[in-house]
């Protein structure tokens, strides 16, 4: 896979207005954090909240959210790493932050990093430029090199696939993060069924060359106790 490194970007796709990141409910799960953001596409203002695991996760969220209506291809970024160090501190004065942000779209990896004062300002800045990058590339054209055996199950509409199941905890909102959670990956057929003791299955189909994604996208979730993949689904 290749790798960049991003430094500056004279026109970034979009530019941030405000952000607000909320942490306040003891009762809830450890991390969970909310984020709003307001941003401006194109001289359009953009509004979007999100939860996510962290701070920086949910900004990703809310950003992700809010850039979906002007650019829905923001669906093909995955942020896959965030690092966050300080780089001064100083006796009697604050310490300045560094944020490092990876994301790939499968094809390439890059990287972008900001420091400020402000963890968030740095992380903000960190996914600017990172997204304005992958929203603005040109997709490598990739052979992955994906072999089909004869006994392989296909769909016409999604190619080959395959079957996981999904065990979690069950919440009245558990269905929709898993949905939101796989987000563009192409779903062909999706169960969903609650137990006595407040556990759930979910069973999904999806594209044999998205199995991977699906996978560790729904293994980051804080419901999800076990994701398995079968190489066997019905037509």
């Amino acid at each position: 896979m290749k790798h960049h490194d991003v430094t500056a970007l004279d026109d970034p796709v979009f530019q941030w207005e405000s952000w607000r990141v909320i942490s306040e409910d003891a009762t809830r799960t450890p991390g969970a954090v909310d984020a709003t953001v307001k941003i401006l596409v194109h001289g359009e203002r953009s509004v979007a909240a999100a939860e996510g695991n962290g701070p920086v996760n949910a900004l990703e969220q809310a950003l992700r959210q809010a850039l979906r209506p002007s650019h829905p291809d923001v669906a093909r970024l995955e942020l896959v790493d965030c690092t966050i160090r300080v780089v001064e501190s100083r006796h009697g004065t604050a310490g300045r932050s560094s944020v490092e942000v990876s994301v790939t779209d499968g094809h390439a990896l890059w990287r972008s990093e900001s420091v400020s004062h402000n963890v968030l300002s740095a992380a903000c800045e960190a996914l600017q430029k990172a997204f304005t990058y992958g929203l603005l590339r040109v997709p490598d054209g990739v052979d992955d090199g994906t072999e089909t055996s004869p006994g392989t199950p296909t769909r016409p509409e999604l190619g080959p696939v395959c079957r996981l199941t999904v065990t979690a905890r069950h919440s009245g909102a558990a269905l929709g993060r898993i949905v939101a959670t796989l987000n563009s990956i192409p779903v062909g057929e999706l169960t969903y069924e609650v137990s006595g003791t407040a556990r759930a299955r979910a069973e999904l189909v999806v594209p044999r060359a998205d199995a991977a994604l699906a996978r560790r996208r729904l293994d980051r979730m804080v419901d999800v106790l076990t994701v398995t993949e079968s190489r066997t689904a019905p037509h």
